[in-house]
């Protein structure tokens, strides 16, 4: 589409030259008196726009130098960024679009358009917003606005409000793509080329952690006879509070302890349920030989069979195989922080 360009009309009043006969019969020119106007020139403009995403808003320039602008979406798409993920997520979703001067979710931005209510969002379905200008959203002659495309989540403000859309949908990213453009002032009738824009929207995945007030390392008498012991691995996700067994659907791969000689290769002690917050009893003999140190981690899978994307926790719990005999002795001997801690190949 080509851009619409204004030409200014230019008005000039010139110095004019009037011919008379002179007496000779000779003709003369003669100046008349008349006002003049310096001309630089006349300047085209352009009815136009910018539409840039940056992170979750998309930032819009009206290009036009003399003509205020209404802002027009004209459609709206979701896809989720892992097409095969059957998480809940959009099914629980709302969006909204709004618009205003300062960044997204500050107290300049209002409503511009309610796109779709909870539980209307089709993944990869284009949906078009009902024409017609929406008061207040106009651009300004070389003025920028900020476009808020924004899913909602239906959680309360409050610490369970916080808490359970990681345990539902930790992991998760979907992409909205944004048609734009903008419209003249009545009565004129121009249009800007259309852009489109995809902002991304997702859901982090906190590093599991210490639970409250407790160390993650755990050593406990074993069952058997003699003087044996067995350690365990405690942990808060997506809070340091939340400890107990918990409904997980977020993690749909689960939970893994691994184990490495210090600063060697990770291998694994086994999975753990989703709703899991304490691992099973870890064997001293699982460390390797008697007296030798070990680094354990604790990781997390939002993908079932995807090994690749994953969330490590924040502490590194070291232990020691102290058997003797038949005395099968896991030692807690300490935790220190993760240098790798947190989300690998995750949005």
């Amino acid at each position: 589409m080509r851009a619409t360009r204004l030409w200014p009309v230019v008005a000039v009043a010139l110095a004019g030259v009037l011919l008379v006969s002179a007496p000779s019969g000779q003709t003369e020119a003669q100046w008349r008196e008349s006002a003049t106007t310096t001309v630089t020139g006349p300047r085209s403009d352009v009815f136009e726009m910018s539409a840039t995403a940056s992170g979750s808003q998309v930032d819009l320039t009206n290009l036009s130098r003399r003509q205020s602008a209404d802002l027009d979406v004209r459609s709206t798409t979701v896809t989720r960024v892992d097409a095969g993920d059957t998480n809940d997520l959009l099914a629980r979703a709302s969006l909204v679009y709004t618009s205003g001067q300062g960044a997204c979710g500050g107290t300049t931005q209002s409503t511009y358009w309610a796109a779709r209510s909870a539980g209307q969002i089709t993944a990869g379905t284009t949906y078009t917003r009902p024409q017609g200008a929406v008061a207040g959203a106009t651009l300004a002659p070389g003025a920028g606005r900020v476009l808020c495309p924004t899913l909602s989540l239906p959680y309360p403000a409050t610490a369970a409000g916080e808490r359970d859309p990681y345990l539902a949908h930790a992991g998760r990213a979907v992409d909205i793509t944004t048609v734009v453009r903008q419209t003249s002032k009545p009565p004129a009738t121009w249009t800007s080329t259309q852009r489109t824009t995809t902002t991304r929207f997702s859901i982090g995945t906190p590093a599991p952690t210490s639970p409250a007030g407790a160390s993650p390392c755990r050593s406990e008498v074993s069952g058997g006879q003699g003087s044996g012991s067995v350690g365990r691995l405690a942990f808060g996700w997506p809070l340091a509070s939340t400890t107990a067994t918990t409904p997980t659907p977020a993690m749909a791969g689960g939970w893994e302890v691994l184990v490495r000689p210090v600063a060697g290769s990770w291998r694994s002690l086994g999975p753990l349920d989703a709703s899991a917050r304490l691992s099973g009893p870890l064997l001293g003999s699982d460390l390797g030989p008697v007296g030798a140190t070990r680094e354990l981690v604790l990781r997390g899978y939002p993908f079932a069979g995807d090994r690749a994307r994953y969330v490590e926790s924040d502490w590194l719990v070291r232990a020691t195989n102290d058997s003797a005999g038949r005395n099968d002795r896991f030692v807690c001997t300490g935790v220190i922080p993760n240098p790798d801690q947190g989300q690998v190949n995750l949005p």
